[in-house]
């Protein structure tokens, strides 16, 4: 639970994710001024060993979120004009898929599907990346309010994915027309695109959702601050309580008996079995509120993808 090192405030970071091996990070965010006066919008990735800035691209549209592929060698990166598709290798954009403002978006495990879920809208699509040209795989259809995460099962053969309302300053954003929220965890096949499981949280928006390693499990957390534990086929094993604030990022440990889950200015540990707190990393400010995490591959503790980041370039949040 050492804080590793801080970064120096100045201008946000919105995302970031470790390259599979660990040995990479990209981050998007925007970096400095441009010469008209305008805000420069940057994907970066870093060298985490020597903490160095090793390549980043401008984008004229905000980068909102990012992703690897299986074996690192492309990356995506969610704009509010689509998905870039990046060659880690070149350095060049090579296609621009799901057009519009994209507000999250994942690779399938082995790296041939994409998933991308946009910004008011009530649908997840799918993407094939395996070739030369991407095309639509399909479309995701049966929440009725805003999808928020999507995450592919570890063997590629479901999606999962979750929605509900969510509460952004004094606005509400409302995927239905009557005002009833879809609060839903929804497991989709992949082949077929059809629904498989409808899991119901009708107190409160699930905000993310992933699965554990051997798939036998899902992790959700809510805007009510709970993480909740879930079978396949939608049966809940136990909510587990202790976040004041809403819960945007989860993590397992690579064996499966441990949940990490932030976005209140801590990243807590869960053990799975008990469904008991067993530890809690602070360290984040009043101003930079927001973390994320995933564990080592060893499973030797969680990383903590927030503000004490220990690479500088960019600074202040980094969510």
């Amino acid at each position: 639970g050492k804080e590793k090192g801080s970064v120096m405030p100045g201008y946000p970071v919105d995302s970031v994710a470790f390259s599979p091996d660990g040995k990479l990070i990209a981050s998007n965010g925007w970096y400095n001024y441009s010469d008209k006066g305008g805000r420069c919008y940057w994907c970066k990735i870093w060298n985490v060993e020597t903490m160095e800035e090793m390549k980043g691209v401008q984008f004229l549209k905000k980068p909102i979120s990012v992703a690897w592929n299986h074996d690192g060698s492309l990356l995506a990166v969610a704009t509010d004009e689509g998905v870039h598709l990046m060659n880690v290798e070149t350095w060049k954009r090579t296609h621009t898929v799901a057009k519009g403002w994209v507000s999250s978006v994942t690779f399938s495990p082995e790296g041939r599907y994409l998933a991308a879920t946009s910004r008011g809208t009530v649908t997840v699509t799918l993407w094939d990346v395996s070739g030369e040209t991407p095309y639509m795989k399909g479309t995701l259809k049966g929440h009725s309010s805003c999808v928020n995460s999507v995450a592919f099962s570890p063997d590629s053969k479901y999606v999962a994915s979750c929605s509900g309302e969510q509460q952004v300053g004094n606005s509400r954003s409302v995927g239905n027309d009557d005002g009833m929220c879809d609060n839903s965890i929804r497991i989709w096949e992949m082949v077929a695109g059809k629904e498989v499981c409808s899991m119901k949280r009708l107190e409160s928006a699930v905000l993310s959702v992933t699965w554990n390693n051997n798939g036998s499990l899902l992790a959700s957390g809510s805007a009510d601050g709970t993480v909740c534990i879930w079978t396949p086929n939608g049966q809940e094993k136990g909510t587990m309580r202790g976040h004041w604030d809403c819960v945007n990022c989860m993590a397992w440990s690579p064996d499966g008996e441990f949940v990490a889950s932030s976005d209140d200015k801590t990243v807590k540990i869960w053990k799975v079995k008990t469904m008991e707190e067993v530890g809690t990393l602070r360290g984040h400010t009043k101003d930079n509120p927001e973390c994320k995490c995933e564990f080592y591959s060893d499973g030797s503790g969680p990383k903590n993808k927030n503000p004490s980041c220990p690479v500088t370039g960019h600074s202040a949040a980094v969510n």
